[in-house]
């Protein structure tokens, strides 16, 4: 579930025409980079290097925030994508956080958070530095010269990865309470919900479940109490809700568009890898219902001229070469 978390963090940062394309989300893309790799290492067991790539997962999924506090990412964390300025500090990052208002709502009720962080910190820097035997590889996994699994480091890499997400995603849901708002943008906005911002009701579900009951019980107050994110909540709730025949034609616009751009072939491929998965779960109704579907798709493409992807490119190429004779 933790890279998951980290993962649905990159739809709750919300997109502007401001900062779209701006390496706001660098960090974010960054912390589930490392946390992935992080993954890898425990489980062929590299714990002491799984435990270092957590220090980064920490230092990065705060920077998300840190460098959005003030809302204008897109600017403030050009230098430092750019490798021009320093990585900040924890004690640096701390300072700016607080000015976020989310953040001093919520340290009046838990006043030794940051504690709880630097002291996170501090324990996964002591294998990033190997302080003593402790820290070591051989500290991790006694007795052996080879990488092997060890349950306590593995439980130990456990609890460390779920401390370092529950910080970074009680970060940013200080700064976007939104994300502890019910919005079912599936059930509104089909296919095509808005870009970032908003997390759909089960993402909402998994951030509860993943806290500490007293962390979820204290985001939740501030997010029900914050009058943006309740605003928002309500305006998604005032959309007319799709029918099951609008959900029809937004998936046969988008699998058409699909299509149009490699061929029913390609299409049908991707096709095979769900219906290998969906064969034998779904009554027999519905599998012939996704084949008749299927098969409407192939007729079409046919008339289109779109069965291949070199279909496609010769279609492309004669696209252009009509319009390059109406030019001239």
């Amino acid at each position: 579930m933790s890279w998951r978390v980290l993962h649905s963090l990159i739809d709750l940062i919300p997109m502007t025409a401001q900062n779209a394309f701006s390496g706001n989300l660098a960090p974010a893309f960054e912390a589930e980079r490392e946390a992935r790799t992080s993954f890898t290492l425990a489980r062929i067991g590299l714990y002491k290097q799984a435990l270092v790539s957590l220090r980064s997962v920490l230092e990065l999924g705060m920077l998300s925030v840190y460098w959005d506090a003030h809302d204008e990412a897109h600017l403030d964390i050009q230098r430092w994508r750019a490798g021009a300025e320093r990585t900040p500090s924890l004690e640096a990052v701390e300072r700016r956080l607080r000015e976020v208002r989310g953040v001093a709502i919520y340290l009046e009720s838990d006043p030794a958070l940051f504690d709880r962080i630097r002291q996170l910190s501090d324990d996964l820097g002591a294998y990033v530095h190997t302080r003593g035997h402790r820290s070591s590889s051989a500290g991790l996994v006694p007795f052996t010269n080879i990488a092997s699994f060890h349950a306590e480091a593995f439980d130990l890499w456990v609890r460390r990865v779920t401390e370092v997400v529950q910080f970074v995603l009680v970060i940013h849901l200080m700064k976007y309470p939104v994300g502890l708002q019910v919005t079912p943008l599936s059930e509104k906005f089909g296919l095509n919900p808005p870009a970032g911002g908003l997390v759909e009701p089960h993402v909402r579900e998994m951030y509860r479940a993943f806290l500490e009951p007293e962390m979820r019980d204290r985001l939740q107050s501030m997010s029900d109490g914050d009058t943006e994110a309740v605003g928002i909540r309500e305006w998604v709730e005032s959309l007319p809700t799709l029918s099951e025949e609008d959900w029809r034609q937004e998936l046969l616009k988008h699998d058409r568009q699909s299509i149009e751009s490699g061929g029913y072939e390609m299409w049908a491929k991707l096709r095979d890898s769900v219906d290998e998965h969906l064969e034998g779960q779904v009554t027999d109704a519905e599998w012939s219902e996704r084949q008749a579907y299927r098969e409407d798709l192939r007729q079409w493409a046919e008339q289109e001229g779109l069965a291949t992807l070199e279909d496609v490119i010769a279609r492309q190429r004669a696209r252009i070469a009509e319009r390059s004779a109406e030019e001239q």
